[in-house]
């Protein structure tokens, strides 16, 4: 009788033990955060150079590309060319309508600035704005 008792506690000890085992490894479901971007355009400005227009020796011409890496055409695209001294302060800006850009493409742009700037000068251009909603890359990379 006694090797009986010691076997049946022993059977209820593991089986307690195999329970809790058990009921460690089945935990609820843990919920994942999916993040959805919308569908819409998302768009990087690529500043390729700038310099004294061959042409017309008055002018500064400024050569960047246009990405649109998004799944829809963006709309009224306007980028923002700018020129800046020694000390980074911006000395003439201007804005040009460079129209849209098609989903999934890019796209290679000039703009021309009628005004002629000397070498202690830097030039760039930026991404200024489209129509309705979009995701501007140059932002969304400077948080990374």
């Amino acid at each position: 009788m006694e090797n009986t008792t010691i076997f049946i506690i022993i059977a209820t000890i593991l089986g307690l033990l195999f329970g809790v085992w058990i009921g460690i490894g089945i935990t609820e479901p843990q919920i994942q955060e999916v993040y959805y971007e919308s569908e819409v355009p998302m768009l990087l400005v690529e500043f390729e150079s700038w310099g004294e227009n061959i042409d017309d020796s008055s002018e500064t011409v400024f050569s960047y590309f246009v990405y649109n890496f998004g799944n829809t055409e963006a709309k009224n695209v306007k980028v923002r060319c700018e020129v800046t001294d020694s000390n980074d302060e911006v000395v003439r800006e201007e804005t040009f309508n460079v129209g849209n850009a098609a989903s999934n493409s890019y796209e290679w742009q000039t703009s021309t600035i009628k005004e002629k700037f000397t070498d202690n000068h830097m030039g760039a251009c930026y991404l200024d704005s489209a129509a309705g909603e979009y995701i501007n890359l140059q932002e969304r990379l400077k948080d990374i």
